[in-house]
């Protein structure tokens, strides 16, 4: 089977060549490395073809491709390297971890052997120090599955279904996904990143396979676009406050394309539960017709579909988001906000 390694990168100078060196440092090579640079205004680009240019004599296909216009941000950037990728197995990889040498042939030994079309893979955490200095921490990415004797795991999707709406049951760097089954679940939905959609449907599917192995090292650094929730910087106050208004608004858009984009993929499956329910009615239909109203009205509706835990998978703050648009913003203002995200619904997710 041919495999392909796809990463996005932008502005990563400062770690991609490590990253490039630990894939062609494989025990198995990859066939080929698909790269979708969104407009890198550092040194990225020259690394990447110097390090093509210098490696041009083994058997891997490498292909860079710079967006045109840049700043296609994560998902697009994703989806750009995917799109261009050939393999039956992909890896996906970030611009900033390092595998080890064994990744890609435990991988294939295991996608080779099993029906799930998702095998994922633990990883040790990296931490950066005040001084820059990256140290083995006792941090791994994989919870706590049951593995058998050969280090598998078979994921029970069913049962993660609820949380798999904002959880990623690991980083996306951890992620190789078959080829056609790649290909069912494209274009990613523009309301998450690419990992958050892949993992989703495969869990909908009930189709991810965990390795129990370690397979990479994940960095943390303050530069980290996804990052682990415990090693977040906190924003200061006046940050928060400053973008507040804007992160409502952003929430509503990219949360309604998310559920919109769940619900179809979902459909009438079985374990649709009534939390699901609840949680795809809500923000997929009635926050968008509760935000639009008159405040009093909008205030009322929000208030009962908190109360009903609507707003419980992704913590009060998102609540308060929205009774901060209904409060800071005339109901004209509020209406044409809406109109204006929905008219532009088919360019946003086509």
């Amino acid at each position: 089977m041919k495999t392909s390694v796809v990463i996005a990168t932008y502005n990563g100078s400062r770690f991609i060549q490590e990253q490039l060196d630990s894939i062609i440092n494989q025990t198995v090579l990859p066939d080929e490395i698909v790269i979708s640079d969104d407009g890198s205004t550092d040194s990225t680009i020259d690394i990447i073809k110097s390090f093509f240019r210098q490696h041009s004599n083994l058997p891997i296909h490498c292909l860079l491709v710079v967006n045109k216009p840049a700043h296609h941000g994560v998902l697009g950037n994703f989806q750009n390297a995917v799109n261009h990728s050939s393999g039956d197995y992909v890896f996906f990889c970030d611009q900033d971890d390092i595998w080890l040498p064994n990744k890609i042939e435990r991988l294939v030994e295991v996608l080779d052997s099993c029906e799930e079309k998702v095998v994922i893979h633990d990883a040790q955490v990296l931490k950066e120090s005040e001084n820059g200095v990256f140290n083995l921490i006792d941090k791994h990415l994989m919870g706590d599955f049951s593995f058998n004797s050969n280090g598998l795991c078979k994921i029970n999707g069913p049962a993660l279904i609820w949380q798999s709406f904002y959880y990623c049951v690991i980083q996306g760097m951890c992620v190789s996904v078959k080829r056609d089954y790649l290909l069912s679940v494209s274009p990613f939905s523009k309301g998450s990143n690419h990992d958050n959609w892949t993992l989703f449907c495969a869990t909908a599917d009930d189709t991810i396979m965990a390795i129990r192995d370690s397979l990479a090292y994940y960095r943390i650094h303050k530069g980290n676009t996804a990052g682990i929730s415990e090693f977040k910087k906190k924003r200061p106050l006046w940050e928060r406050v400053k973008t507040f208004d804007y992160k409502g608004k952003e929430s509503i858009l990219k949360q309604y394309l998310w559920y919109k984009d769940a619900s179809a993929y979902l459909g009438n499956r079985e374990i649709l539960d009534d939390k699901v329910r609840l949680l795809i009615s809500f923000f997929a239909d009635k926050r968008i017709k509760a935000v639009t109203k008159n405040k009093l009205a909008a205030v009322i509706d929000l208030v009962k579909a908190y109360k009903e835990g609507a707003y419980e998978i992704d913590r009060s703050i998102v609540f308060f988001h929205d009774i901060a648009f209904v409060m800071m913003h005339s109901q004209k203002a509020r209406n044409d906000y809406i109109r204006t995200f929905k008219q532009n619904l088919r360019s946003i997710t086509g």
